[in-house]
């Protein structure tokens, strides 16, 4: 048995042929491995041949013992057998052996940042990820993906996880898909319906009320970048886990990284295809996420737009105008100007932890975000000020 710990997610390996004679070893060793983490265990059995009811009860025992399901993943035929035969698959995620497929590199139809999009057939496609993210992180947006579409938001429906040579994919269903992008291109298209679905399309998705611990938190991920980012001092960590703190909680939904790649056009209704971020919080978290990337990225690197969601950077302005017109539609030109001022004092947080979330970024963009983000975070009568407007927002209508 070996383990690896990757963002947060501890990865065990079984192998070999577990039975009564060496189940209680196998006990003490996983307890030990699992201590400490109450969500984020994935148990990998590739290698494992056979598995007794002893072996069982140890997962059993570690099973009720925490707040998640477990997660089982490459399991063999045989494997998955004994633990849906048992009962086990309805009491944890077990996930069957990986199958490898080939992709057409020609059939390309968008790209992102960690993922390309691919047509396989004329019904389906499948997102591959890059070699840097792992298979449990691709089964957390799946799963992600599934509970968002059957909570009523607009996104494909997946199934299943497959492998292409060293990276993992999701098969989406996308009859007759384009990507919004190249509507935006099109110097024929609608470019105001487009603007209309992509505000509503958001919308959706922030009004759409979750339980409690369906999706993660956006403030403990946010507080999560604060500790992460070792750039920062102990006074600014404390003074940005305020602000964090000073956002009005609700439990809708949110994307968390919404842009023009990540949507496209199925049978004429626009979806959402990237669930990789989705949590619960505020809507600002998504609009100041959106403005970074709308908005403060491309004014110190516009080949960043051109490569993340390949449209032009005054196209991306005109865009983020446009989405802010139609999202916060039936309101004064004063109060939409009112919240752009707000989502771009507060998008500073996403400015300065964009290092913390994407390390190396500084290469491309050097540190003049982060300097220009200190301005407004770090200046007491600015965060004062910042820290009271975000208090406010919840009194004001943004449905």
């Amino acid at each position: 048995m070996r383990t690896e710990n990757e963002s947060g997610i501890l990865t065990v390996y079984l192998e070999g042929h577990i039975d009564s004679n060496n189940a209680g070893d196998m006990e003490t060793e996983l307890l030990n491995c699992v201590e400490g983490f109450q969500t984020g265990v994935v148990f990998d059995v590739e290698g494992l041949t056979y598995i007794s009811s002893a072996g069982l009860r140890v997962l059993m025992k570690i099973q009720k013992s925490r707040k998640d399901k477990l997660t089982v993943i490459n399991a063999s035929p045989e494997i998955y057998d004994i633990f849906e035969t048992t009962g086990f698959t309805e009491i944890m995620k077990v996930h069957k052996t990986i199958r490898e497929i080939e992709i057409n590199h020609d059939a390309v139809i968008g790209r992102g940042a960690t993922a390309t999009v691919y047509r396989m057939d004329d019904d389906t496609v499948v997102k591959v990820f890059n070699n840097r993210i792992s298979l449990q992180m691709v089964l957390r947006e799946r799963e992600f993906a599934r509970k968002a579409f059957l909570v009523g938001i607009p996104a494909l429906i997946t199934y299943d996880v497959v492998k292409i040579n060293d990276c993992f994919g999701i098969v989406f269903e996308m009859a007759k898909g384009s990507v919004m992008s190249e509507k935006l291109n099109d110097d024929a298209s609608d470019k105001a319906a487009v603007y209309k679905d992509y505000a509503g399309l958001l919308k959706a998705i922030n009004n759409t009320r979750m339980k409690k611990g369906e999706f993660p938190s956006a403030k403990d991920i946010y507080h999560g970048y604060v500790d992460a980012a070792t750039y920062l001092d102990e006074e600014q960590k404390k003074k940005l886990h305020k602000l964090i703190r000073a956002v009005p909680d609700r439990n809708t939904v949110l994307h968390g990284d919404f842009h023009a790649n990540n949507v496209m056009y199925q049978d004429g209704e626009m979806v959402v295809i990237d669930m990789t971020d989705v949590s619960i919080g505020s809507p600002i978290f998504d609009m100041a996420s959106m403005y970074v990337s709308h908005v403060a990225v491309g004014g110190y690197n516009n080949d960043f737009i051109k490569a993340g969601m390949g449209i032009t950077y005054d196209m991306c302005l005109t865009l983020w105008d446009e989405f802010l017109k139609d999202y916060f539609v039936g309101e004064s030109a004063c109060e939409i100007e009112q919240k752009k001022d707000l989502i771009r004092r507060f998008a500073m947080l996403k400015q300065a932890l964009m290092y913390a979330i994407a390390p190396g970024l500084d290469g491309y963009l050097g540190w003049k975000p982060f300097e220009d983000a200190c301005k407004v975070l770090f200046d007491d009568e600015c965060y004062l000020q910042l820290v009271k407007d975000l208090s406010e927002f919840k009194e004001k209508k943004h449905e």
